[in-house]
């Protein structure tokens, strides 16, 4: 009875002790509406976006890119039938999956701002530019507004999918659309 006590007594002070010494998450700071990406959003202070395009946002999440393949971005477009841009875009997309080393692992229609949203998950292999034997996984949203779509991606391999997840779907459940 004793040890099973202190085998109790010390997993609880172990776990306090993990937790207690876990990178707290990076603060939250807001994606301010640009010309084109009329959205607000919630995003880590730690990454920093840019714009290589004038509809095109990327956001830098480590300095020495180098190091991960870790990615997002997110993209609009202002074609004059955004239904039919979004359609080829996606079966553009999912085209790639005819290909062995791309596999669809998830597919669902969620709403986001109310809107409704396709979201793609796909694991690819063999691909890696950093860490060639670890698959990939490719997340993208598509959403469909009055005007125009946004494609909002992720990329990240398997081993550091945790935080980059958790902090990615904070990002799509802050999302704004403006009119």
């Amino acid at each position: 009875m004793k040890n099973s006590f202190i085998f109790l007594l010390t997993s609880v002070f172990l776990i306090m002790v993990i937790e207690g010494c876990a990178l707290p998450p990076s603060p939250l700071i807001e994606f301010q509406a640009q010309e084109d990406i009329r959205m607000t959003f919630s995003y880590p202070a730690d990454w920093e976006w840019t714009s290589p395009s004038y509809n095109f946002w990327m956001a830098d999440i480590y300095p020495d890119s180098s190091k991960t393949d870790i990615w997002i971005y997110i993209t609009v477009d202002l074609s004059k039938s955004p239904q039919s841009a979004m359609t080829d875009r996606i079966n553009l997309s999912l085209s790639r999956t005819a290909l062995p080393q791309y596999k669809i692992l998830n597919q669902k229609m969620q709403k986001i701002d109310g809107y409704d949203a396709k979201w793609y998950v796909i694991q690819v292999t063999g691909t890696n530019r950093v860490i060639p034997d670890e698959p990939y996984i490719a997340e993208t949203i598509f959403i469909l507004c009055a005007d125009r779509f946004y494609e909002i991606g992720l990329q990240y391999t398997e081993s550091e999918n945790p935080r980059f997840y958790k902090e990615f779907q904070a990002l799509i459940d802050s999302i704004n659309i403006l009119p």
